[in-house]
């Protein structure tokens, strides 16, 4: 069998004298070389590394999924697709210039059977409800446990066993579960669960950025997060962290002005079905001038009685007929509705006078 020398047509040597002009200073081009070879073998190191290791958590995952009694067509595709990145990657690293360092390393073949895309399948919102509320229905005692993880080697150990927590419904979970905490005035607690939501969210944006199933990628948040040479992706979490905690006391405040306008709307109609006429006793109330008001506030019938002695006939007959119906005047069985009393005709036992709030 014939040898193939082509191989060593592409020899990368920092210190090759063939390229270089009188007017360069050769020892810093030959260092120059060296640095950016150097560079990039650390790059696709890094490149290769980041890529094993997101083949095996996806290949974790799917056994985890499958111990459980769990299928999942997503996740077997993520599997393969890191195989074929793989082996995308030992055909590029194929295809770099032999250099020192590399020139005596041995490669591997291999092969690669391409499969038939699959079309993902597009969800209603009925069926994602459906599911969101199976999932937690079943799994809310484990989302809970990790919402209250307070350190990083904690929360990776728990989403590493429980890998099947690592999806969009824990994340939805989390944050409906932040918005009862600060209804209920639980802000410590909120500030805790709150910080767990957010790395749900910045794994799920991971896995979306790499077009992978966040249950193989969720190792990569914690590392990334953890590098002391990353400041900037620190900060945006920071920054998320807190906009979404004031996202979540806005959604809070929300939910308490529905509560009270529809506890307002009740006990409105409670009032309205208690009145004689049919009108609400506080709306009547606040419509009153300020010394008839003052008079129902204090109870002071004498007082009351002089002050529709001094108000207009017309006037006082319209609100004595709106406090009747409403039930704050109570006439008595010689009193004509549609007619104002005389002061010495209003007595104590013909008027009731009710204490507002």
């Amino acid at each position: 069998m014939p040898i193939d020398y082509s191989k060593w047509n592409k020899i990368e040597i920092s210190d090759d004298e063939d390229d270089t002009h009188p007017n360069i200073h050769t020892p810093s081009l030959f260092k120059w070389r060296h640095e950016a070879r150097v560079q990039r073998m650390d790059e696709m190191a890094k490149e290769k590394e980041e890529i094993s290791e997101s083949k095996k958590e996806a290949e974790r995952a799917l056994v985890e999924a499958k111990k459980k009694g769990m299928t999942d067509e997503e996740l077997e595709k993520q599997v393969e697709e890191w195989k074929i990145k793989e082996r995308e990657f030992e055909k590029k690293e194929k295809s770099q210039p032999m250099n020192v360092d590399t020139i005596g390393t041995v490669a591997n073949s291999a092969s690669r059977i391409n499969k038939a895309k699959t079309e993902v399948e597009i969800k209603s919102e009925e069926d994602t409800m459906k599911d969101y509320s199976r999932f937690t229905t079943k799994w809310e005692t484990e989302i809970k446990k990790f919402g209250m993880f307070k350190k990083l080697e904690d929360s990776q150990r728990y989403l590493s066993e429980n890998t099947y927590l690592v999806n969009e419904h824990t994340a939805s979970f989390l944050c409906i579960y932040c918005i009862d905490l600060t209804v209920e005035e639980k802000m410590e607690l909120m500030h805790q669960v709150s910080h767990q939501a957010v790395i749900l969210q910045f794994i799920l944006e991971l896995a979306k950025t790499h077009k992978i199933d966040p249950r193989g990628c969720f190792r990569q948040f914690f590392d990334k997060y953890r590098k002391n040479d990353n400041p900037e992706y620190q900060k945006a979490f920071d920054d998320e962290l807190e906009a979404f905690r004031g996202r979540v006391k806005g959604r809070a405040q929300a939910r308490i002005d529905a509560w009270m306008e529809e506890h307002e709307k009740e006990e409105k109609a409670k009032r309205i079905a208690a009145s004689p006429g049919g009108l609400d006793p506080q709306e009547v109330f606040e419509s009153l001038p300020e010394t008839w008001q003052k008079c129902f506030e204090t109870q002071d019938i004498p007082l009351l009685q002089k002050t529709v002695s001094e108000t207009d006939p017309k006037e006082a007959a319209m609100l004595l007929d709106k406090c009747t119906k409403s039930g704050l005047w109570c006439p008595g069985p010689d009193e004509k509705g549609d007619e104002a009393p005389a002061a010495e005709e209003a007595t104590p036992s013909s008027i009731t006078i009710e204490e507002q709030d």
